[in-house]
């Protein structure tokens, strides 16, 4: 047997000597384990029982009735469910980007399948705002909110237009206000709010601007205006913005067409990815001196940008 001896603050461990006279003559082999035995080791929730399925047209089928519905956890009423346009943003970021915004109120937040979200706020009050609040965006990427009711479907919606942030550069200081901004952005959307460094002008490089855009938008890279009969530009910045369908002309998807890819030649066809990639991003820079329509061919934006703002008034990303 082992000898423990104190010394002081640590435990001292004598260990025996081996020899050949105390090594095992045979392996010893660990016992078989089966299913009945793991089952019954394992961590058991609440008992389940056996219900009765009924047969509709031929088609045995279990039937969720209104007595069973209201066996849920309580705790989804108090749910919004939310999911993204266009990119999924990691678990963690999206915790952590809305208990900074909406503090203790936000009790829990509940990953689900698809890259929707449960977020979990027991203030009535507090969740009817935020859904009357407006547009809320995640690391500039629009968090779609809806309230939880018992037959919700986790299915994404159609957007035909959607929340993107733009910053406005060269804009002149008389303009600088609420209806001087509305009307430059109202050239490239529907101007819905600022952000706080905007707002309280502390930095007047540009201006930053939340817009809800339409999918059919041309997506100007710069605002041809006239100040008191003098005509000026305004550069335009876009973001981020989603993947856009040219079939349906909505945001967040791309429409399959069948034989699309056949009917195409050389090495873009060859490669799936290539002509998924001229479609799913735009990164649109303004630039005076070449003003035409965006095309969409940049690649994605790298996975860094996927963090939340912290500078350059973007720490308002989630309001």
């Amino acid at each position: 047997m082992r000898d423990n001896v104190r010394t002081g603050l640590s435990i001292v461990v004598a260990k025996p000597s081996v020899t050949q006279k105390d090594s095992p003559s045979t392996d010893v082999l660990p016992p078989i384990r089966t299913w009945a035995a793991v089952t019954h080791s394992a961590t058991k929730g609440y008992k389940l029982s056996y219900y009765p399925l009924a047969v509709v047209d031929n088609e045995v089928m279990p039937q969720i009735t209104p007595e069973i519905m209201q066996a849920a956890h309580p705790k989804w009423e108090d749910c919004l469910v939310g999911y993204y346009i266009g990119k999924r943003l990691p678990y963690q970021l999206t915790q952590d980007t809305l208990k900074h915004a909406w503090g203790d109120e936000l009790v829990e937040v509940i990953a689900a399948d698809m890259g929707f979200y449960y977020l979990r706020i027991m203030n009535g009050e507090f969740r009817r705002k935020i859904l009357e609040g407006g547009p809320i965006t995640v690391a500039k990427i629009p968090l779609i909110l809806h309230q939880w009711h018992p037959k919700m479907e986790l299915k994404k919606d159609c957007h035909n237009s959607v929340p993107i942030w733009i910053r406005l550069r060269n804009v002149p200081v008389v303009c600088w206000s609420a209806p001087g901004l509305s009307t430059l952005a109202s050239a490239v959307g529907k101007p819905l709010f600022v952000d706080s460094r905007t707002e309280h002008m502390t930095m007047v490089a540009f201006a930053r601007i939340c817009v809800e855009i339409d999918a059919s938008s041309s997506f100007l890279e710069f605002i041809k205006f006239s100040l008191d009969g003098e005509n000026r530009f305004v550069d335009v910045h876009y973001e981020w913005v989603p993947t856009i369908c040219p079939s349906c002309c909505t945001f967040g998807h791309k429409c399959a067409a069948p034989g699309d890819l056949k009917s195409k030649s050389g090495p873009a066809a060859a490669n799936p990815s290539s002509v998924r990639s001229a479609n799913e991003w735009r990164e649109v820079r303004g630039k005076r001196n070449n003003r035409h329509p965006i095309q969409p061919e940049n690649p994605p934006p790298s996975p860094r940008t996927m963090a939340p703002p912290q500078s350059e008034g973007d720490k308002d990303s989630a309001t």
